[in-house]
């Protein structure tokens, strides 16, 4: 059973960010860095930046992320459900606005689409035979702000407080082909499901640096897991650690390079690298995109990342 959750956590949430507001130290008049290519981080970086007050900014992500099963012997009969291949397709829609120069207030609303290729057992040492499963539909809210620590001609220095809400499905199923041709309705894994079903604490420490054609950043981001859901658990506690290097080819288009340190209970962890590309245009518009590859991982888990990818649409005013 769900443990309770009360409203204390939300009015805690907002009276942190006001709190830290007293402790800003800002010369955002005088930056000109938001106007550059770099000026925001790569794509596949979420909550990278903040606004002035009375600005608003509309994003539209497009992300994908392959997995594949590469530890199972495949050389003798499999005996269980196995795992072969997942791939999740997710569009997100995120909005941001200005509340002050010192709050900026954030959202935003993932769609997913989640297909995973399994292999059957076969019935009394028959052949196994492959099934897919697929799950679509919207994943969790997630509501916060971002508070302006520092800011200078040079660098600026960020940090994040979100509340995910549980809006995101976890009962979602499928028609499994069982031996002997009789169909079941089983529930899907949690790695299948949409949503989490608990409230998360989302936190995150960001600062950016500056320079005449280059930028270097960095993010420290954690989620906490705040309750276990309706069906008596809750997915892991996540840390991430991630720092780029951008390159300004002009002030309109730049290149960046990105390692990220991923790490689900202290136990899954994984390292990737990759490359990125930013453009902006006059009036307000950026195009992005990136592409990530795992380098090292040491997990328990059968399913390991294959690669990543972002795609993004972002409006300002």
């Amino acid at each position: 059973m769900r443990k309770p959750f009360t409203k204390a956590w939300i009015a805690r949430l907002v009276s942190s960010l006001y709190l830290l507001a007293p402790f800003t130290v800002t010369a955002h008049s005088d930056n000109h860095y938001g106007h550059r290519s770099d000026g925001h981080a790569p794509i596949g970086v979420m909550a990278d930046h903040f606004h002035n007050q009375g600005e608003w900014m509309l994003t539209l992500r497009t992300m994908n992320m392959s997995m594949k099963n590469e530890k199972t012997d495949f050389t003798v009969p499999v005996t269980a459900s196995t795992p072969l291949e997942m791939e999740t397709q997710m569009t997100m829609l995120g909005g941001m606005y200005g509340l002050s120069d010192s709050i900026t207030l954030m959202m935003n609303l993932p769609y997913l689409d989640r297909e995973m290729e399994m292999l059957m057992p076969g019935m009394m040492g028959g052949a196994a035979s492959k099934v897919t499963t697929e799950a679509s539909g919207f994943g969790d809210l997630k509501l916060g702000g971002a508070v302006r620590l520092r800011e200078t001609e040079t660098d600026r220095l960020h940090t994040t407080l979100m509340l995910s809400v549980p809006t995101g499905s976890i009962d979602e199923t499928a028609n499994m082909a069982m031996p002997g041709a009789m169909q079941n309705e089983m529930l899907l894994a949690p790695m299948m499901q949409l949503g989490s079903g608990t409230y998360d604490l989302i936190s995150a420490l960001t600062y950016v640096a500056f320079q005449l054609k280059t930028s270097v950043g960095a993010q420290w981001k954690n989620v906490v897991r705040l309750d276990e859901n309706d069906r008596d658990y809750s997915l892991p506690n996540q840390n991430q650690a991630t720092a780029w290097l951008a390159y300004n080819v002009d002030d309109s288009f730049s290149t960046s390079i990105r390692g990220q340190y991923f790490t689900r209970a202290g136990v899954d962890k994984r390292w990737d690298v990759g490359i990125g590309a930013n453009y902006i245009s006059d009036g307000g518009h950026r195009i992005a995109a990136e592409y990530l590859v795992p380098v090292d991982h040491d997990t328990d888990s059968v399913m390991e990342a294959q690669d990543y990818w972002a795609i993004g649409y972002q409006y300002s005013w």
